[in-house]
């Protein structure tokens, strides 16, 4: 059960965002829970966001790809 101020809080910005429970429920536990900065977190401009290169091993995946491409290889990308 959450304490009363983070289920108030997590109220309150699933009806600002308009946004259900759960999803708002995540953002407060991220620290989001001014409206504004969920939102920019939701939905960053492109100069917010994080240069992926500097992400471990990214030059090389980037590398391994090109090559793919190259090749005519087929490519998964696999997430979570």
């Amino acid at each position: 059960m959450l304490p009363a101020a983070d289920a108030d809080a997590v109220a309150a910005l699933s009806a600002a965002l308009g946004i259900g429970a759960p999803a708002a429920k995540v953002l407060v536990h991220r620290g989001f829970r001014d409206p504004a900065a969920a939102r920019r977190f939701l939905n960053p401009a492109f100069d917010e966001l994080h240069d992926p290169l500097s992400m471990r091993d990214m030059a090389a995946a980037v590398e391994r790809i090109a090559r793919a491409i190259a090749r005519g290889e087929r490519i998964l990308i696999y997430g979570d």
